[in-house]
Order: structure tokens, then C-alpha cells, then sequence
């Protein structure tokens, strides 16, 4: 059996960045909308993505 996985998850993001002089520092998280395991039949999973990210920047 093949697994299908969806063509567009669509996320929530919500983004903060600060800088001092040139060196900065970006933080986000998204939360995916697209249940992964919404065509599995017999079991009421829910499989969404959640994402963590942070960069530190330099301005030129």
C-alpha cells in the first residue's frame, strides 16, 4: 500500500526579530494545517507539522 502525502500543507507563523547594530536574531514557529494521517482508516490519528526556527543575521 502506498502512503499518500499532501501536496500543500498550508501553516500558521508567527515571526519576532530583534537587532543590536548589525547582528540580529530571528525566531519563528508554524503550525501546519494539513492532517497527515487524515485518509487512514480505523484510527482517529492526527499527525500535524510544527516548526521551530531561528537564524542570527548580519546586516551589510
Amino acid at each position: 500500500m502506498k502512503r499518500s502525502i499532501p501536496d500543500v500543507d498550508f501553516r500558521l507563523r508567527g515571526m519576532r526579530s530583534a537587532y543590536y547594530h548589525k547582528l540580529g536574531m530571528n525566531t519563528g514557529y508554524a503550525f501546519g494545517l494539513t492532517n497527515y494521517k487524515s485518509e487512514r482508516i480505523g484510527a482517529e490519528q492526527e499527525v500535524y507539522s510544527r516548526l521551530f526556527r531561528f537564524v542570527l543575521a548580519w546586516r551589510v
